[in-house]
């Protein structure tokens, strides 16, 4: 998937600033939908990783269960904001 993006990047702005697959939905992370990277280095998008802690009350990784901090949001934004 990930060689395919790239092949298309330059025809297409679908994948500027492409981050793989978000693996808790299986849909494409775009710098456009809102991604966030973890302490672990793991990409999602936002509301799903939102969804994945708060509503299914995970308190880690989705990928490599790493441990996320209780006292605060473990992932920093990687939104682009064009």
């Amino acid at each position: 998937a990930f060689a395919t993006a790239a092949a298309h990047s330059r025809q297409s702005s679908k994948y500027d600033y492409y981050y793989g697959e978000c693996s808790i939905c299986a849909q494409d992370v775009t710098g456009h939908n809102c991604p966030v990277i973890t302490p672990c280095c793991h990409v999602y998008h936002e509301v799903c990783l939102k969804q994945w802690v708060h509503g299914e009350g995970q308190n880690n990784c989705p990928m490599c269960r790493a441990q996320f901090d209780n006292q605060q949001n473990d992932y920093v934004s990687l939104a682009t904001n064009t």
